[in-house]
């Protein structure tokens, strides 16, 4: 059975695809850094879920991992420790109004993470990497304007757009992005698959 990574296991859409994962025979490895943006008694509650998933007759094994993944060396030793056959990147700081008060934070979780991630699985020539932006990307203008009025109304457009100038995304298929649809004619697309 191939083993995975998930970051943000410890959130909605992580949770629910790590205890899919598990119920069907696949090893998990699960990153996540449980902060107090929302309940971290339920982030705890749903890793309890996951260890107790684990422990089914015909579950894949599961480790949880409590790090933040702008931190580099975090990263790297989670690679050292396993080998991925896929990567899915779920983790992100959620919040338009979070980002306009907390930048750096928003910076650091959701493009440092993501680039620390990247980096990990080139190097480890990690075979599938799936990236998910963060459920609410606004809808903003077709062109950004010179003051954007968030780091989030940026962060995830432009992680899309810079991952299609990479040579590795578009020489490699199984590198993809999974956004959410569109809520307004005005919202950036954003690819579901280099090619």
């Amino acid at each position: 059975m191939p083993s995975y990574l998930v970051t943000g296991t410890a959130g909605f859409i992580g949770f629910h695809l790590t205890k899919m994962l598990l119920s069907r025979g696949i090893d998990v490895v699960g990153i996540d850094v449980v902060n107090d943006y929302y309940s971290v008694t339920l982030k705890r509650d749903r890793l309890r879920v996951l260890e107790e998933a684990a422990s089914e007759p015909g579950s894949g094994r599961y480790q949880f991992i409590e790090a933040d993944l702008a931190d580099q060396s975090a990263v790297d030793a989670a690679f050292a420790n396993h080998r991925f056959d896929r990567v899915v990147h779920l983790a992100a700081q959620a919040g338009v109004r979070y980002s306009v008060t907390h930048p750096r934070a928003y910076i650091q979780s959701n493009i440092v993470a993501f680039m620390n991630i990247l980096e990990a699985c080139r190097h480890a020539h990690t075979p599938h990497l799936t990236y998910a932006s963060s459920s609410s990307v606004p809808a903003i203008a077709a062109t950004l304007t010179p003051m954007p009025s968030s780091a989030f109304s940026v962060g995830a457009p432009s992680i899309s757009r810079w991952m299609a100038r990479q040579p590795m995304a578009r020489a490699d298929p199984a590198i993809s992005t999974v956004c959410p649809s569109a809520t307004s004619a005005s919202a950036l697309p954003c690819p579901k698959r280099w090619s």
